[in-house]
């Protein structure tokens, strides 16, 4: 079946768009499967294709093993207008929890503070911002972003939270465009591929 947007497509470019429309309201796989009237697990194979693609594409996010090695604390920055989040491996992970834990570490938490502008633990969901100034606001108003976001998913699995944190990264950096023609034009010129 030919479709610009999907390479060796079983689904209709129709089809897909609908998929891709719903995918940009942020509804959830059983209502998609319902209204498409393809399988839950079709459904859930083309949002998960959907997310690597534009997180691969529009964040600093590669998928390789090394992020497997990642424990559930994560850097947030806000610079050039770009708010990005980022996995810390679990030995850095556990010395800057140390340093969040020493409220007298004055030095070293303003070593902090020059790297990321908040420190978020995704199991115990706990934003530490790291300054009072405008890039910790940033954070915070990410991560209310991110929780209303995720709340709707009950449960994340710890695998694929960082797929999700960066997918969320890049629906708040554009949340202020038309992020179903931005997409479509992306898989126009790089066809969504499953399990890739």
């Amino acid at each position: 079946m030919k479709n610009r947007y999907v390479a060796r497509a079983r689904i209709s470019e129709a089809q897909f768009r609908r998929i891709l429309r719903y995918f940009v309201t942020d509804m959830q796989a059983n209502r998609i499967s319902e209204l498409t009237g393809l399988s839950r697990n079709s459904i859930n194979a083309y949002l998960k294709a959907i997310r690597l693609s534009i997180v691969m594409k529009y964040t600093d996010f590669q998928p390789t093993p090394a992020t497997n090695g990642v424990s559930q604390l994560f850097g947030i920055r806000h610079r050039d207008y770009r708010l990005t989040v980022e996995p810390l491996p679990v030995s850095i992970a556990k010395a800057y929890m140390q340093i969040l834990q020493q409220n007298d570490s004055a030095e070293r938490f303003k070593e902090l503070s020059r790297r990321y502008d908040a420190l978020l633990h995704y199991q115990t969901k706990h934003l530490y911002p790291l300054a009072p100034h405008a890039e910790s606001d940033r954070a915070v108003a990410f991560w209310q972003f991110c929780r209303e976001r995720l709340a709707k998913f009950r449960g994340i699995s710890a695998d694929n939270t960082l797929l999700h944190l960066k997918e969320c990264e890049f629906r708040f950096n554009n949340r202020h465009r038309d992020l179903y023609r931005m997409l479509l034009q992306h898989f126009r010129k790089h066809p969504l591929r499953l399990g890739a």
